[in-house]
């Protein structure tokens, strides 16, 4: 009985470590911010795009696309920050319109592959294109 109370005795205290011990982290490259902001309407041309990310990203498999409005694109190949934290892409010179940034980032972190999207404008008169959630 003895031997049985000293067993429980080392065995509770170990599980109870376990049990408190925090979860692994779900990390992804999550966009943190960008600039050009998404939807801005600038009245000059940016000479780069840049986006930042709350964790590491692999410069290997990550890209940015900046394209026009016909499709065309305005970027030179990304560039990752030495930390893995931030990605730009050089810019063409743009003219007035609208213009689709894309991204694709593998974090360094976990391995998953995040991507998305956004517009902005460059000339005054130009306007962003409105989507459905915007008109309501």
């Amino acid at each position: 009985m003895v031997h049985i109370c000293r067993l429980l005795g080392l065995a509770l205290p170990a599980s109870a470590l376990f049990m408190t011990a925090a979860p692994p982290v779900l990390a992804h490259g999550i966009l943190q911010g960008s600039s050009p902001a998404p939807n801005s309407v600038l009245p000059s041309p940016p000479a780069e795009v840049v986006l930042a990310f709350n964790e590491p990203i692999d410069a290997e498999f990550s890209r940015i696309e900046v394209q026009d409005a016909s499709g065309r694109d305005a970027a030179h190949p990304s560039q990752v920050s030495a930390g893995g934290l931030r990605m730009r892409g050089v810019l063409d010179t743009l003219s007035p319109g609208v213009y689709t940034v894309r991204w694709r980032v593998l974090s360094r972190v976990d391995g998953h592959v995040t991507s998305g999207a956004f517009v902005f404008a460059v000339g005054a008169q130009t306007a962003t294109p409105r989507t459905e959630a915007d008109t309501g």
